[in-house]
This record gives structure tokens, C-alpha cells and sequence, in this order.
């Protein structure tokens, strides 16, 4: 029988990745609207040129950077209630302004007057309620949609996604480390991968509805789900650890007791609650900044290490590009593969195999580990992405290959990072570091992400064109094959262990490390 926590602690997890369902509706609109855009007969004003496409692919990673570096930060500082408060009016305005200067655009006043009530709606309602983090994604996005509802010309598209790079570095700054906070050790794993599975769904929802509906109807789907589940957040509780911070310890145990479906007199509660009351006074008779914690404190930093290089392999194994370039791939792939059907129906099929994939990792990752999933899923994408450059080396070559071939190894990438190279690179974080270094190292760590993403979106194409494609693909299976080596070197088992046992592990074998150094040198 499933517990009454369980049961609660999963509705509520489900609830605040919604965020990511969003995000993945942005991202995901681009991936069949490529083709679309660059067609005379689009929806645009004019065709995107090449140079317009890989500023919309990228854009949303410039400002993803920007805002996301001081958001660990304030976040840590001055809670999240303020942070989202300010976040969310400033971006409200801003969308505003550039509402009033699309007026001009073909979209009907009632439909743009609903829009912007809407958003307006945000403005009133948003310093009436405690929002948890998360909350300020749904304003953002809508005026991602509404930019995009009132003109298709490449400024405004390239603009709506810019301003989608602001929820962008929340969702993944901020959301694993409300998950952490409010999931039991047993479930922290599969709860934190729901990020990952509902930015997968709203991948697939934009794949289906792109092939199914127009794209007016598609944005403004978009626009309703970031509108319903805003009013769902507003009955979110502030996680454990923060009310402690903020000296709340009263309030802190009553929602880590409705958290876990018990009394507030439970034992694990006190334990817990202690446990967390515990950390916060160590950190507080620190007297070294977080940065100084980070860098002075070999565990710690140790920790840091790991999580970076784990972030940024994960980045660089190739994924976004098979994901927003993979008509481009069925294109190339179209004189050899006999399945009959349209590039947008094969994008549905990839967006259903990386769907398949978080729902493995959902399932399996608080019973495989964390370690063995990451190195056979680096592996398998290494494998992956080997064999699509050697597909394009050799038919370049003309020599015949099946046409299946690259929509399996396709497949194979999306499956493996969905499965986890990806949800897990975000489960890290929250695992390695206590929740007074969560926000600092999850926004130092999205900087480099976002910065990783935009470096391949920006010049992937022109690289291709440039070296040939197959040894970009190449690039990408050799940086797979070196995480999965220094995942079996380096990377300790975290499932399951608090960050206290992980660090002692860490510590123990740094001084395994220096005796064999001592006895193989000698007397």
C-alpha cells in the first residue's frame, strides 16, 4: 500500500515541474517549425535566413546566463518569495512594452486584449500569496507566448525566445532544489527526474501539436497551461529548509510533517527537523563565505568538481543538436530510409522514445543508482552518436547504408540522455550540497550549461558546413565516452546517502589516495 506521504510528496513534485512542461513546449515549438519558417509559404512575414535560425536556437541561452548567474545567489540571500515577486513584475512590464509596439500585427484585439488581461491578471494577484520557487516561470512564459501570438517576424521571434531564456534559468536553477527539499531520501532520485519527464511531455506536446494544429493554435495552447497551473502553485508550501533558515522552525516541521503524511510529534520529523536546525548553525559559525566553503573545503570542493564536469559532458553529448536539428537529420537521412512518413511525424517518434526514456528513469533510478546509470547511459549515447557520424562519413562517401540506421542511433541518444545523463546531472547537485550551497553551485553550474548550449546552438550549422557533420558527431561520442570513464573513476554513489556520508566517502578516499602515494614511494 502506498504511503498517504508518498502520495502527496508525488502530487506535489508533479505539480512544480509543470514549469519545465512549459519550457519544454518552448523549446520543443522550434525542432518541426524550422522548416516551416525557412519556407516562402510560412506563417512569417519573410523566410528566416540561416543566420535568423541560429539566433532563435540560441538566444534563449544568452539571457538564461545573465539572469541565471545572480539568481542562486538572492535566491540563498533574500528568499524566494522576493526573487519571484521582482522577477516576475519586471518581465511583465518588459512584455508589456513590447506588446504595445507589435500592435500593429494581424492578430485579432480581442484575442491580444485577453493576452494581455491575462498577464496583467499576474500582476495583481502575484504580492497577494507566498510563491514557491518556480511561480515566476508562468508570468515569464506567458509573455513569451504573447510576443510570439502577435508577430512571426524574426525579431519577435528571436525577442519571445530571449525573454523564455529568464524562466529557463529559473526552472533549472531553482526547481531541483525545491524538489530536494521537500522529498524523503528514498524518493529524492525519481522525484527529481519528474523535471526532466515533464520537459520531455511538453517536447512531445509541441511535436504533436505542430504536425495536428496551426501554429497560432499551438502558441496559444501554450499560453493556457502556464496560465492554469500559476493558479495551481498559489497552494504551494515553502520548503523545510528555508523556513528554518528564515528561523521558521515551528512552520518548517508542520509542513515536513503534512510533507510526509504524519504527526508533527513523529520521530522522523524531530530527526529531520533537527538534522536541518543542525546544518544551519554550523553554517552560520562559518565564518568563510559560500564561495569560500566551496573552494576551502576539500570534500566540498571535491563535490564542485565533479558536479561541473558531469553538467558540462552532459551538455556537450550532443542531445540538443540531434533534438533541434533532427528533420535536418531525416532530411539527410530521406533517399535511404523506406518508412513513409512526414519529417514532422518523425519528430513525434523521437519526441516518444525520449518520453519513454524519463519514465524509465523515473522508475529505476532509486533502484540502479545513480553511478550505474550514468556510465551505461554515457555509454549508450556514445554508441549513439558513433554511429550517426559514421553514417554520414560514409554515405558522404557513396557508399549505401540503411536508412534506419541514423533514426536508431538517433533513438539510442535520446533514449540514453532521457534515461539518465540528464535528469541525473540535475539530481547531483541537490545530492552533493547542503541547502546552504544548493542555489550558488546550481547557478554556477546553469551558467555553464547555458553557455555550453549557446556555444553549440550559435555555430553548430556553420561548423557542419564547415569540417562536415560527421566529426561534430564524433566530437560529441568522444566527450560521452570520457564521462562515462570518469564517472567510474571519480563519481561516488549517492543514492540514498545524506551529504554528510557522502563527503566522509569523498574524504576517505583522498586519504586512501595519499597512503599509497606515501607507500609507494617508500621509507
Amino acid at each position: 500500500m502506498i504511503k498517504k506521504g508518498v502520495v502527496t510528496e508525488m502530487t506535489i513534485d508533479q505539480s512544480v515541474t509543470i514549469p519545465l512542461l512549459s519550457f519544454g513546449m518552448v523549446q520543443g515549438w522550434l525542432s518541426p517549425m524550422i522548416s516551416v519558417l525557412q519556407s516562402p509559404e510560412g506563417p512569417s512575414p519573410e523566410p528566416f535566413t540561416s543566420t535568423d535560425i541560429s539566433w532563435v536556437t540560441s538566444v534563449t541561452y544568452i539571457t538564461a546566463i545573465i539572469f541565471g548567474a545572480p539568481m542562486g545567489y538572492l535566491t540563498d540571500r533574500y528568499g524566494r518569495k522576493i526573487m519571484t515577486l521582482i522577477t516576475t513584475l519586471s518581465l511583465i512590464a518588459i512584455a508589456d512594452v513590447f506588446g504595445l509596439r507589435s500592435l500593429r500585427f494581424s492578430i485579432p484585439s480581442d484575442r491580444l486584449l485577453i493576452c494581455h488581461l491575462l498577464l496583467q491578471g499576474f500582476i495583481i494577484i502575484s504580492p497577494l500569496y507566498d510563491p514557491t520557487e518556480g511561480l515566476g516561470a508562468y508570468p515569464k512564459l506567458g509573455a513569451y507566448w504573447q510576443i510570439k501570438l502577435l508577430s512571426l517576424e524574426p525579431w519577435a521571434v528571436i525577442l519571445a525566445r530571449g525573454i523564455a531564456g529568464i524562466p529557463c534559468s529559473a526552472c533549472y536553477i531553482v526547481l531541483p532544489i525545491y524538489l530536494k527539499e521537500i522529498s524523503d531520501i528514498d524518493l529524492r532520485g525519481a522525484l527529481g527526474s519528474l523535471l526532466i519527464l515533464n520537459r520531455n511531455i511538453g517536447y512531445l506536446a509541441s511535436y504533436i501539436g505542430a504536425d495536428l494544429l496551426e501554429p497560432t493554435t499551438l502558441l496559444w495552447i501554450g499560453l493556457l497551461v502556464p496560465t492554469v497551473m500559476f493558479f495551481i502553485f498559489l497552494l504551494m508550501p515553502e520548503t523545510p529548509e528555508f523556513l528554518v533558515k528564515q528561523g521558521k522552525v515551528d512552520e518548517a516541521k508542520t509542513v515536513l510533517a503534512w510533507l510526509r503524511g504524519v504527526s508533527t510529534l513523529d520521530r522522523k520529523v524531530e530527526e529531520e527537523v533537527e538534522s536541518i536546525v543542525k546544518a544551519e548553525k554550523r553554517t552560520q559559525s562559518d565564518t568563510k563565505s559560500v564561495w569560500g566553503i566551496i573552494l576551502k573545503d576539500k570534500p566540498t570542493f571535491k563535490a564542485f568538481i565533479i558536479t561541473l564536469v558531469i553538467k558540462i559532458t552532459q551538455q556537450f553529448d550532443g542531445y540538443l543538436i540531434v533534438l533541434i536539428y533532427a528533420g535536418f537529420v531525416f532530411e539527410r537521412a530521406a533517399d535511404y530510409i523506406s518508412l513513409k512518413l512526414s519529417p514532422n511525424k518523425q519528430i513525434i517518434m523521437i519526441g516518444v522514445v525520449q518520453l519513454l526514456g524519463s519514465i524509465v528513469a523515473t522508475c529505476i533510478v532509486e533502484k540502479t543508482g545513480r553511478k550505474l546509470l550514468l556510465i551505461t547511459t554515457s555509454l549508450a549515447m556514445g554508441v549513439g552518436m558513433l554511429t550517426l557520424s559514421a553514417w554520414f562519413y560514409v554515405t558522404a562517401e557513396g557508399i549505401w547504408l540503411p536508412g534506419w540506421l541514423p533514426v536508431l542511433a538517433m533513438c539510442v541518444c535520446i533514449f540514453a540522455d532521457a534515461a539518465g545523463f540528464q535528469p541525473i546531472s540535475y539530481i547531483i547537485i541537490t545530492d552533493l550540497f547542503t541547502f546552504q550551497l544548493r542555489g550558488t553551485v546550481s547557478s554556477f553550474a546553469n551558467i555553464c550549461a547555458k553557455l555550453s548550449n549557446f556555444v553549440q546552438m550559435k555555430w553548430f550549422k556553420n561548423l557542419s558546413e564547415l569540417i562536415g557533420i560527421h566529426w561534430t558527431l564524433l566530437f560529441f561520442a568522444i566527450v560521452c565516452f570520457a564521462a562515462s570513464f570518469y564517472t567510474v573513476i571519480f563519481f561516488p554513489e549517492t543514492r540514498n546517502k545524506t551529504v554528510d556520508e557522502i563527503y566522509a566517502k569523498l574524504s576517505r578516499r583522498k586519504k586512501k589516495d595519499n597512503e599509497e602515494d606515501v607507500s609507494k614511494s617508500g621509507p
